[in-house]
Parts: C-alpha cells; sequence; structure tokens
C-alpha cells in the first residue's frame, strides 16, 4: 500500500520515466519532484486521493508527457495551475483531470493558448456541473501547435464557438466522449471550409443526430470517422467496429512521406475497399525508408495490378518479396545470435559436478 513516494526517488538525478499508475493510495507527489530536471514523463492516473499537483512541478523543464494533471487551487500558493505548467516548453502532451473538486475555470481555460508546444491534449471530466463547465469553455483558446484534441465525459450539449470545425484550422484529430451532447455544427449550420480535422472519434453520443453529409461539409477532410453507441447516426456505412473509411484515404503525399522513416525496417500497407486507380496512381510516387529490410502489400485487387505494370505475374511479386524477406531474416537471426552468446560466456562441453563459476551462469 503506497500512501506516498519514496524520498529516495528525489536523489535519482538521472530519472527520465516515473509512472505510479493505479497507486489508489496515493495521497500526494512530493514538494520537491522538482529536483528530477531530467523528467521526461510523468503518469498519474488512476491515483484517486491525489487532491493537487505540488508547485515545483513547472521545474521540470524537460518534462514531455504528463498524464492526469490535477488543476490547482489559486488560493493554495503550494498548488500547481495552468498558468504555472505553460512553462515548460518541451511538453507536447498533457491529461488534464477535471472533477467537483477541481473545477475548470475561466482563467485556466485562457491560459491553454500559452502552451506554445502542446500537441495532445486531454481533458476527462466527472461529475462536473453543465453549467459551470459550459460558461467556462467559451473563454478557451487552443494551443497554437495543437494537433489532437480529446474530451471525455463533458457535461455540454453543444460544443462552444472555439470548438466549432470552422474553428479547428490546425487540429488532425478531435475525439468526443460523452452522453449529453447533440450539437456539433449542424444545427447551427456552420461551414468548416477552413477545419483540417482528418480523424473523429465519436463515443456513446445518444444524442447527437446527423448523417455522412452533414460530416463532410463540417469536416471537409474527413478521411476516418469511428462510431460507438451513436443510434441516432444516419447514411453513414460503417463496418462491424463502427468504422468508416474515405475510398482515397492515402493519397500521393502520404507515400512520399516514406522515405523520412529512416530508421523503418518493416512495412505493411492494407488495402481493403479503396479505389483500385487511385490507389495505384499514389504508389508510383512511392519512396521507400532508406533500412527497410520487409514490405508487405495486403489486397489482391492492388498486388495484381501493380505486378501487372512491372510485367510480372502476381507469382513472380510474390516469390520476389518472400525471398526478399528471407535474407532480411537472415540478416536479423544472425545479428541476434551473435549479440546474444556474448552473455553466455565459455563453452565447456566436458561434464562436471563443481559448481560453475558465477560469470558462466546464463543470464
Amino acid at each position: 500500500m503506497v500512501t506516498e513516494l519514496p524520498t529516495i526517488i528525489l536523489e535519482l538525478n538521472d530519472l527520465k520515466i516515473l509512472d505510479v499508475r493505479a497507486c489508489h493510495n496515493l495521497e500526494a507527489i512530493p514538494d520537491k519532484i522538482g529536483l528530477l530536471k531530467k523528467l521526461r514523463h510523468l503518469d498519474v492516473p488512476e491515483c484517486y486521493l491525489l487532491e493537487h499537483m505540488p508547485k515545483s512541478l513547472a521545474q521540470l523543464s524537460n518534462l514531455e508527457v504528463l498524464k492526469r494533471f490535477l488543476i490547482g487551487d489559486f488560493k493554495n500558493k503550494q498548488s500547481c495551475t495552468l498558468y504555472d505548467l505553460s512553462r515548460l516548453r518541451y511538453l507536447r502532451k498533457l491529461n488534464i483531470y477535471v472533477s467537483v473538486k477541481n473545477l475548470l475555470r475561466v482563467r485556466d481555460l485562457e491560459d491553454l493558448e500559452r502552451f506554445v508546444g502542446l500537441q495532445k491534449l486531454t481533458i476527462s471530466c466527472r461529475g462536473c456541473s453543465l453549467k459551470a463547465q459550459t460558461e467556462a469553455f467559451h473563454f478557451a483558446t487552443l494551443p497554437p501547435r495543437m494537433q489532437k484534441l480529446d474530451l471525455q465525459g463533458f457535461p455540454i450539449t453543444s460544443l462552444p464557438n472555439c470548438l466549432m470545425p470552422g474553428k479547428l484550422t490546425k487540429l488532425k484529430k478531435l475525439y468526443i466522449r460523452g452522453e449529453k451532447l447533440c450539437d456539433i455544427g449542424q444545427i447551427r449550420k456552420h461551414q468548416g471550409e477552413q477545419c483540417t480535422v482528418e480523424i473523429l472519434r465519436l463515443k456513446y453520443l445518444s444524442e447527437l443526430e446527423t448523417d455522412l453529409k452533414e460530416l463532410r461539409i463540417l469536416f471537409p477532410k474527413l478521411i476516418y470517422l469511428h462510431q460507438v453507441e451513436c443510434p441516432k447516426f444516419r447514411n453513414i456505412a460503417c463496418d462491424y467496429r463502427g468504422v468508416w473509411m474515405d475510398n482515397n484515404a492515402i493519397d500521393c503525399g502520404d507515400l512520399e512521406d516514406l522515405e523520412r522513416f529512416v530508421g523503418l525496417q518493416k512495412l505493411t500497407i492494407s488495402c481493403r475497399g479503396s479505389s483500385l486507380k487511385a490507389q495505384t496512381e499514389a504508389f508510383h510516387f512511392a519512396i521507400l525508408p532508406p533500412r527497410m529490410q520487409k514490405l508487405d502489400l495486403q489486397g489482391r485487387q492492388l498486388v495484381n495490378n501493380l505486378a501487372k505494370e512491372s510485367g510480372k505475374t502476381h507469382e513472380e511479386l510474390s516469390t520476389e518479396l518472400k525471398l526478399q524477406h528471407k535474407e532480411a531474416c537472415t540478416t536479423v537471426h544472425e545479428r541476434l545470435l551473435i549479440d546474444n552468446t556474448r552473455d553466455y560466456g565459455t563453452y565447456d562441453p566436458t561434464p562436471a559436478f563443481n559448481k560453475p563459476a558465477f560469470k558462466l551462469i546464463p543470464n
């Protein structure tokens, strides 16, 4: 039963990851946690007895990921606020937990604009007042570089103006989970011409009534939709998982960007239900990563068409890919054998009854 973190942790000057997930009896984070200057990842979800975060949290200058941040009280000088946290210029992922004791205020949402490096933001709300949270969100300003926004359990019936599709000019992923939301812009006839959202996940929105045509107007660049238990959705051809995808989801720009993956060794591309012409044309612009050893193309129509244009049959193309895969696996296997045998010392086949030296005992 962990009620507090041992003080010896504060002496680990090179500590980079601190994960205290599901420590249900943890009551406080050490006030001197700011001494861990090299800490990059702090994960404190499912620690339900925590009431605030220490102010020294803002001294973690290299922090990149912070999960389950509790908004502090302005009256408590030892409590960390979003204004204090905005000084962390390397922070790229932030999860905020909102409860009855830790409500979002207007000042908190105004401070979100100060997070110049933040790319992913998750706000989870449990048991909060509908009126209080709705009024606070009218003053929200999203961080300038944010690409993903995840709202969980918010008691709002319609998205505030700052989150309307027409205002999301840099966001790529939007996730919304709740029960009372019924308007994401379709009722007020918002136009999303400037909206850049490509991936949309909507879960447990029993009051939201819309169809694919309205969603495409609100989110013109939408290529992926995942809906779970949204019974009032109409005319959306989703699969058994509730997923709808644009048939021309992969474009030339995506395959040109493959060259940027300098460390990628294995690549699998699956095409199901995509336009044959569009996908084949896109592959003409593909540039494979420099260190790639394995390529797996899934989709019979795509493979057959590529084989036809290369002058080879489907069997010849498959045989060539298998040979390349076998050579790559042989190379990797030899490298693993060389690396692993270094840990076992010398091998003596002569049987002996005496206890071997410590060095000869395998790890």
